[in-house]
């Protein structure tokens, strides 16, 4: 049975009750549950996987700054769901050992608390753009009939990519010295 059929028949049918029909969406920041220097690549992650996703037809995905609140404390993906006025959450995390991330993402149904669908992926931290084009992919499939379209030609160099989610980490603190740091990070890993 494909996925996205097998999906579909469990999706709650609220799912589809927008006036436009398309099912709303929440990416949750993504937990890190590695060491503290790694929370870039968590960030970076849920990022690409939400801008991935703003792009599917029949999808309507929460803005970034809507969606990443504090993530110190325990949450309740329903609740926060419910908060944001949302159908269903994207939660992920992630954990690097060694040279290995694993990826985990699932799909919960804010409706019920119900997971819908859980992936996931190993990969080494060059891989990271790969991992974020097949999740994103995995979850338009999951919630719609849609693919999304892989990036064309992402870079697989760990170290470049690592310097540009660093980069993009610093970028988003928004402060004057932390810019400073993301145009170095940027230009290092436009270099590589």
């Amino acid at each position: 049975v494909p996925l996205a059929s097998s999906v579909r028949s469990i999706v709650p049918s609220s799912l589809s009750d927008t006036a436009d029909g398309r099912k709303l969406v929440a990416v949750l920041p993504f937990k890190n549950f590695g060491k503290e220097e790694d929370a870039h690549i968590a960030e970076g992650l849920a990022e690409d996987i939400l801008d991935a996703l703003s792009m599917v037809k029949g999808l309507r995905v929460r803005a970034r700054s809507s969606s990443h609140q504090d993530t110190s404390t325990p949450r309740d993906t329903g609740e926060i769901g419910r908060i944001l006025g949302v159908h269903v959450v994207v939660d992920g995390s992630i954990k690097r050992i060694g040279e290995t991330l694993r990826v985990t993402i699932r799909l919960v149904s804010v409706e019920d608390g119900l997971q819908l669908w859980a992936k996931r992926f190993d990969a080494t931290v060059g891989e990271v753009f790969q991992v974020a084009d097949e999740a994103a992919s995995a979850i338009a499939q999951a919630l719609t009939v849609e693919r999304v379209r892989a990036t064309d030609q992402a870079t697989t160099d760990p170290v470049a990519v690592d310097l540009f989610l660093r980069a993009r980490h610093e970028y988003h603190l928004i402060w004057h010295d932390a810019n400073g740091r993301a145009i170095a990070l940027f230009a290092e890993a436009l270099k590589r």
